[in-house]
């Protein structure tokens, strides 16, 4: 985000028109790398175009939030531009090709 990794994200990939597959998603790591994988566990993504989504909830101190409390009792919050988790609204963008194998996604926070 803003030119610097962002960690703990999760990016999900949706299908767009004629692309197969029902999605892929992955978190990212503490250097922003992240992996994608389907949403049955496969590694081979099918090429084609797909809308991305990008989530991060931390705590009010920064840190994770506990995946044993269910999010409506969590006081974790969502730290990404809303723009970007909203399948609808998103404009951020991915194609997918068998050649290509790492793939950069660039956020940016809404200047006020």
């Amino acid at each position: 985000m803003d030119g610097s990794p962002l960690a703990n994200a999760t990016i999900e990939l949706i299908p767009l028109g004629t692309t197969e597959g029902v999605g892929a998603f992955g978190n990212s790591d503490e250097n922003g790398v992240f992996y994608l994988t389907t949403k049955q566990g496969k590694d081979d993504i099918p090429p084609g175009e797909y809308k991305v989504t990008v989530s991060r909830l931390l705590n009010p101190d920064g840190s994770l939030p506990d995946p044993n409390v269910p999010p409506i009792e969590s006081q974790a919050k969502e730290t990404i531009p809303a723009h970007y988790l909203d399948p609808e609204k998103t404009r951020l963008r991915l194609t997918i090709t068998p050649e290509k194998k790492q793939y950069e996604i660039a956020l940016e926070k809404v200047k006020k």
